[in-house]
Protein backbone atom coordinates (compact mmCIF):
# COMPACT_ATOMS: atom_id res chain seq x y z
CA UNK A 1 0.00 0.00 0.00
CA UNK A 2 1.18 3.35 -0.51
CA UNK A 3 2.09 6.15 1.57
CA UNK A 4 -0.67 7.78 0.72
CA UNK A 5 -3.40 5.19 0.88
CA UNK A 6 -1.92 4.12 3.94
CA UNK A 7 -3.12 7.90 5.16
CA UNK A 8 -6.52 7.92 4.07
CA UNK A 9 -6.92 4.35 5.57
CA UNK A 10 -5.87 5.60 9.01
CA UNK A 11 -8.03 8.84 8.89
CA UNK A 12 -10.84 6.79 8.29
CA UNK A 13 -10.36 4.57 11.18
CA UNK A 14 -9.90 7.63 13.41
CA UNK A 15 -13.40 9.15 12.25
CA UNK A 16 -15.47 6.03 12.88
CA UNK A 17 -13.63 5.83 16.61
CA UNK A 18 -14.63 9.50 16.75
CA UNK A 19 -18.22 8.97 15.53
CA UNK A 20 -18.69 5.78 17.83
CA UNK A 21 -17.80 8.02 21.38
CA UNK A 22 -19.65 11.02 19.97
CA UNK A 23 -22.84 8.78 19.65
CA UNK A 24 -22.38 7.05 22.94
CA UNK A 25 -23.23 10.32 24.66
CA UNK A 26 -26.28 11.23 22.27
CA UNK A 27 -29.05 13.14 23.94
CA UNK A 28 -31.21 10.45 23.58
CA UNK A 29 -29.62 8.57 26.65
CA UNK A 30 -29.03 11.68 28.89
CA UNK A 31 -31.66 10.19 32.11
CA UNK A 32 -29.69 6.55 31.30
CA UNK A 33 -27.22 5.15 33.90
CA UNK A 34 -24.29 4.63 31.82
CA UNK A 35 -20.67 2.48 33.50
CA UNK A 36 -17.41 3.51 31.80
CA UNK A 37 -13.93 1.70 33.40
CA UNK A 38 -15.81 0.87 36.78
CA UNK A 39 -17.58 4.44 37.35
CA UNK A 40 -21.40 5.09 37.58
CA UNK A 41 -23.24 8.75 36.44
CA UNK A 42 -26.71 9.04 37.41
CA UNK A 43 -28.27 11.92 36.04
CA UNK A 44 -31.47 13.30 37.22
CA UNK A 45 -35.01 13.86 34.58
CA UNK A 46 -36.25 16.87 36.15
CA UNK A 47 -39.40 17.87 38.89
CA UNK A 48 -42.76 18.17 39.35
CA UNK A 49 -43.89 21.89 40.72
CA UNK A 50 -47.12 21.30 43.57
CA UNK A 51 -48.98 23.90 44.00
CA UNK A 52 -51.59 24.80 47.02
CA UNK A 53 -54.11 27.28 47.36
CA UNK A 54 -54.69 27.28 51.68
CA UNK A 55 -57.14 30.62 51.82
CA UNK A 56 -59.84 31.96 50.30
CA UNK A 57 -60.01 36.23 50.67
CA UNK A 58 -64.65 35.97 49.88
CA UNK A 59 -63.78 37.12 45.97
CA UNK A 60 -60.90 34.48 45.02
CA UNK A 61 -57.93 31.93 46.47
CA UNK A 62 -54.91 32.56 47.37
CA UNK A 63 -52.01 32.13 50.02
CA UNK A 64 -50.26 29.93 47.11
CA UNK A 65 -48.04 27.85 48.83
CA UNK A 66 -45.54 25.87 45.98
CA UNK A 67 -43.38 22.36 46.44
CA UNK A 68 -40.63 21.31 43.64
CA UNK A 69 -40.88 17.41 43.78
CA UNK A 70 -37.87 15.56 42.18
CA UNK A 71 -38.98 12.69 39.56
CA UNK A 72 -39.99 9.67 41.66
CA UNK A 73 -40.19 11.22 45.40
CA UNK A 74 -43.32 11.80 47.46
CA UNK A 75 -44.30 15.66 47.84
CA UNK A 76 -44.06 15.86 51.63
CA UNK A 77 -44.88 19.11 54.34
CA UNK A 78 -48.14 19.22 52.53
CA UNK A 79 -50.25 22.55 54.32
CA UNK A 80 -53.08 22.03 56.23
CA UNK A 81 -55.55 24.77 55.65
CA UNK A 82 -58.07 25.31 58.46
CA UNK A 83 -61.16 27.96 58.40
CA UNK A 84 -63.52 28.03 61.99
CA UNK A 85 -66.55 25.87 62.34
CA UNK A 86 -65.38 23.62 58.66
CA UNK A 87 -63.25 20.75 58.44
CA UNK A 88 -60.73 19.55 55.73
CA UNK A 89 -62.17 16.59 53.52
CA UNK A 90 -59.00 16.92 51.20
CA UNK A 91 -57.99 18.34 47.96
CA UNK A 92 -59.77 18.97 44.19
CA UNK A 93 -57.96 19.46 41.23
CA UNK A 94 -60.59 22.31 40.29
CA UNK A 95 -61.00 25.58 41.97
CA UNK A 96 -64.18 24.83 43.90
CA UNK A 97 -67.39 25.47 42.44
CA UNK A 98 -71.37 24.61 42.56
CA UNK A 99 -70.67 21.86 40.17
CA UNK A 100 -67.52 21.04 41.96
CA UNK A 101 -66.96 20.17 45.95
CA UNK A 102 -65.88 16.59 45.54
CA UNK A 103 -62.54 15.52 46.70
CA UNK A 104 -60.01 14.22 43.75
CA UNK A 105 -57.36 13.62 46.43
CA UNK A 106 -57.55 12.97 50.39
CA UNK A 107 -54.68 13.98 52.40
CA UNK A 108 -53.45 10.73 52.87
CA UNK A 109 -53.66 9.73 49.29
CA UNK A 110 -51.54 13.31 49.10
CA UNK A 111 -49.08 12.20 51.19
CA UNK A 112 -48.00 9.05 49.17
CA UNK A 113 -48.69 10.96 45.88
CA UNK A 114 -45.42 10.38 43.76
CA UNK A 115 -46.75 13.66 41.10
CA UNK A 116 -45.41 12.96 37.60
CA UNK A 117 -46.63 16.27 36.40
CA UNK A 118 -47.21 19.73 37.48
CA UNK A 119 -50.22 20.06 39.84
CA UNK A 120 -52.43 22.40 41.32
CA UNK A 121 -54.70 21.65 44.34
CA UNK A 122 -57.38 23.22 45.94
CA UNK A 123 -58.71 22.62 49.62
CA UNK A 124 -62.31 21.80 50.10
CA UNK A 125 -63.53 22.23 53.19
CA UNK A 126 -66.72 21.46 54.50
CA UNK A 127 -68.92 23.08 56.91
CA UNK A 128 -69.33 20.96 60.48
CA UNK A 129 -73.09 22.03 60.53
CA UNK A 130 -75.69 22.35 58.32
CA UNK A 131 -76.85 25.95 57.32
CA UNK A 132 -80.35 27.03 55.17
CA UNK A 133 -79.31 29.48 52.35
CA UNK A 134 -81.98 31.95 51.63
CA UNK A 135 -82.35 35.58 50.04
CA UNK A 136 -78.84 35.04 49.82
CA UNK A 137 -77.92 34.84 53.91
CA UNK A 138 -77.12 31.63 55.87
CA UNK A 139 -78.43 30.92 58.67
CA UNK A 140 -77.34 28.20 60.88
CA UNK A 141 -79.65 25.21 60.91
CA UNK A 142 -81.05 23.58 64.45
CA UNK A 143 -80.42 26.62 66.03
CA UNK A 144 -82.28 29.80 67.53
CA UNK A 145 -81.51 32.48 64.06
CA UNK A 146 -82.61 36.11 64.50
CA UNK A 147 -84.34 37.27 60.96
CA UNK A 148 -85.54 40.70 60.22
CA UNK A 149 -88.07 40.45 57.11
CA UNK A 150 -91.43 39.75 56.15
CA UNK A 151 -90.75 36.90 54.23
CA UNK A 152 -87.93 34.58 53.50
CA UNK A 153 -87.52 33.35 49.19
CA UNK A 154 -86.73 29.78 48.42
CA UNK A 155 -84.25 27.83 51.08
CA UNK A 156 -81.88 25.72 50.72
CA UNK A 157 -80.23 23.42 53.36
CA UNK A 158 -77.26 21.48 53.97
CA UNK A 159 -73.57 21.45 54.02
CA UNK A 160 -71.37 24.89 53.03
CA UNK A 161 -68.09 24.80 51.66
CA UNK A 162 -65.40 27.65 51.56
CA UNK A 163 -65.07 29.29 48.34
CA UNK A 164 -68.85 28.17 47.03
CA UNK A 165 -72.20 30.38 47.35
CA UNK A 166 -75.38 28.76 48.08
CA UNK A 167 -75.29 25.12 49.29
CA UNK A 168 -74.01 23.02 46.05
CA UNK A 169 -75.84 19.73 47.21
CA UNK A 170 -78.61 20.56 49.37
CA UNK A 171 -80.07 17.95 51.88
CA UNK A 172 -83.71 19.72 51.88
CA UNK A 173 -84.83 22.57 49.67
CA UNK A 174 -88.25 24.87 49.83
CA UNK A 175 -88.70 26.49 46.50
CA UNK A 176 -91.51 29.28 47.36
CA UNK A 177 -91.39 31.97 49.41
CA UNK A 178 -92.96 32.09 52.74
CA UNK A 179 -94.64 35.34 54.64
CA UNK A 180 -93.29 35.73 58.24
CA UNK A 181 -95.86 38.16 59.77
CA UNK A 182 -93.79 40.51 61.22
CA UNK A 183 -90.41 42.55 59.90
CA UNK A 184 -88.06 40.64 63.00
CA UNK A 185 -88.28 37.04 64.74
CA UNK A 186 -86.48 34.72 66.09
CA UNK A 187 -86.71 31.52 64.03
CA UNK A 188 -84.91 27.81 63.04
CA UNK A 189 -84.82 25.96 60.31
CA UNK A 190 -84.84 22.12 60.26
CA UNK A 191 -84.49 19.49 57.48
CA UNK A 192 -88.70 17.50 57.41
CA UNK A 193 -88.50 14.67 55.09
CA UNK A 194 -86.07 16.87 52.82
CA UNK A 195 -87.61 19.82 53.29
CA UNK A 196 -86.17 23.04 54.54
CA UNK A 197 -88.78 23.93 57.09
CA UNK A 198 -88.78 27.22 59.06
CA UNK A 199 -90.21 27.50 62.83
CA UNK A 200 -90.71 30.41 64.26
CA UNK A 201 -90.25 30.63 68.21
CA UNK A 202 -93.02 31.56 70.67
CA UNK A 203 -92.51 31.90 74.76
CA UNK A 204 -94.89 31.55 77.14
CA UNK A 205 -94.35 32.71 80.66
CA UNK A 206 -96.62 31.46 83.77
CA UNK A 207 -96.48 33.43 87.24
CA UNK A 208 -99.16 32.34 89.18
CA UNK A 209 -98.86 30.11 92.54
CA UNK A 210 -98.98 26.43 93.09
CA UNK A 211 -102.44 24.78 92.30
CA UNK A 212 -103.94 27.54 91.39
CA UNK A 213 -105.60 27.90 87.62
CA UNK A 214 -102.41 26.69 85.35
CA UNK A 215 -100.16 25.28 87.57
CA UNK A 216 -102.44 22.20 89.42
CA UNK A 217 -101.43 19.18 88.37
CA UNK A 218 -98.44 17.51 89.87
CA UNK A 219 -97.27 17.96 85.78
CA UNK A 220 -98.89 20.40 83.62
CA UNK A 221 -98.88 20.18 79.57
CA UNK A 222 -98.89 23.21 76.96
CA UNK A 223 -98.92 23.40 73.77
CA UNK A 224 -100.06 25.76 71.38
CA UNK A 225 -102.92 25.45 68.42
CA UNK A 226 -101.32 27.40 65.38
CA UNK A 227 -103.80 28.52 62.59
CA UNK A 228 -104.35 30.82 59.45
CA UNK A 229 -107.76 29.74 58.77
CA UNK A 230 -110.33 26.89 59.66
CA UNK A 231 -108.64 24.40 57.30
CA UNK A 232 -105.11 25.71 57.88
CA UNK A 233 -103.98 25.13 61.45
CA UNK A 234 -102.20 22.52 63.52
CA UNK A 235 -100.46 21.76 66.79
CA UNK A 236 -97.22 22.14 68.27
CA UNK A 237 -94.84 19.66 70.30
CA UNK A 238 -96.30 19.85 74.03
CA UNK A 239 -94.15 21.29 77.06
CA UNK A 240 -94.21 19.62 80.20
CA UNK A 241 -94.02 21.30 83.34
CA UNK A 242 -93.35 20.21 86.92
CA UNK A 243 -92.06 23.25 88.81
CA UNK A 244 -95.08 24.87 90.98
CA UNK A 245 -95.39 28.31 92.84
CA UNK A 246 -92.47 29.91 90.76
CA UNK A 247 -92.18 31.76 87.19
CA UNK A 248 -92.62 29.40 84.61
CA UNK A 249 -91.10 29.96 81.14
CA UNK A 250 -90.97 27.89 78.30
CA UNK A 251 -90.90 27.96 74.57
CA UNK A 252 -92.53 26.55 71.14
CA UNK A 253 -91.69 26.27 67.68
CA UNK A 254 -94.25 26.50 65.11
CA UNK A 255 -94.32 26.83 60.93
CA UNK A 256 -93.09 30.00 60.21
CA UNK A 257 -96.15 30.97 57.83
CA UNK A 258 -98.87 30.76 60.60
CA UNK A 259 -100.29 34.48 62.05
CA UNK A 260 -102.27 32.85 65.01
CA UNK A 261 -101.81 30.99 67.90
CA UNK A 262 -103.58 29.87 70.87
CA UNK A 263 -101.78 28.72 74.21
CA UNK A 264 -103.99 25.31 75.81
CA UNK A 265 -103.50 23.42 78.99
CA UNK A 266 -103.43 20.20 78.38
CA UNK A 267 -104.85 17.33 80.04
CA UNK A 268 -102.03 14.82 79.07
CA UNK A 269 -98.74 14.91 76.93
CA UNK A 270 -99.61 12.92 74.47
CA UNK A 271 -102.67 14.09 72.77
CA UNK A 272 -103.29 17.32 70.55
CA UNK A 273 -106.81 17.94 70.09
CA UNK A 274 -109.35 19.96 71.46
CA UNK A 275 -110.93 16.92 73.54
CA UNK A 276 -107.69 16.84 75.58
CA UNK A 277 -107.81 20.61 76.38
CA UNK A 278 -108.38 22.05 79.93
CA UNK A 279 -107.82 25.78 79.40
CA UNK A 280 -106.74 28.16 76.50
CA UNK A 281 -106.09 31.61 75.76
CA UNK A 282 -108.17 33.40 73.49
CA UNK A 283 -106.59 33.74 69.48
CA UNK A 284 -103.42 35.60 69.91
CA UNK A 285 -101.60 37.30 66.44
CA UNK A 286 -98.42 36.94 66.07
CA UNK A 287 -98.13 40.56 64.93
CA UNK A 288 -99.48 42.02 67.92
CA UNK A 289 -95.90 42.71 69.61
CA UNK A 290 -94.02 39.87 68.26
CA UNK A 291 -90.52 40.29 67.46
CA UNK A 292 -86.46 39.26 67.90
CA UNK A 293 -86.65 40.67 71.36
CA UNK A 294 -90.19 40.12 72.11
CA UNK A 295 -90.89 36.41 72.22
CA UNK A 296 -92.93 35.81 74.88
CA UNK A 297 -96.25 36.16 75.79
CA UNK A 298 -97.35 36.36 79.51
CA UNK A 299 -99.69 35.42 81.92
CA UNK A 300 -101.04 36.57 85.32
CA UNK A 301 -103.23 34.40 88.09
CA UNK A 302 -106.86 34.84 87.87
CA UNK A 303 -108.10 34.80 84.16
CA UNK A 304 -109.15 31.92 82.25
CA UNK A 305 -110.24 30.97 78.35
CA UNK A 306 -110.44 34.75 77.38
CA UNK A 307 -106.88 36.22 77.51
CA UNK A 308 -105.13 37.44 74.93
CA UNK A 309 -101.86 37.81 76.73
CA UNK A 310 -99.13 40.10 77.39
CA UNK A 311 -95.89 40.05 75.32
CA UNK A 312 -92.50 40.73 76.83
CA UNK A 313 -89.05 40.81 76.07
Amino acid sequence: MGKTAKKYAIYALFSVLTLAVVSSFSPAYSIVQKTYDGISVNITPGSSTVTFYTEYSGFDWGNVITRSVDSGNTIGNIPTPSASGYTLKGWSTNVPSTTNYSVTYTTAQINSLVPTSNLTLYPILESNNDYAYTNSTYYQAGVDVTISSNSIGSTQLGKRYVGIIGIPNPVATWNDSRSLYTSSGVYKFENVNGGAMIYRKVGLQIIDSANNYWDKESTEYYRIHYFNNDSDKGWSDCLARTSHGSTYQGYFYIPGNYANIIFTRMSDGSHADWDHKWNQSGDIALTEGYSSSTITNQKNKDWWDTWKGTWIS
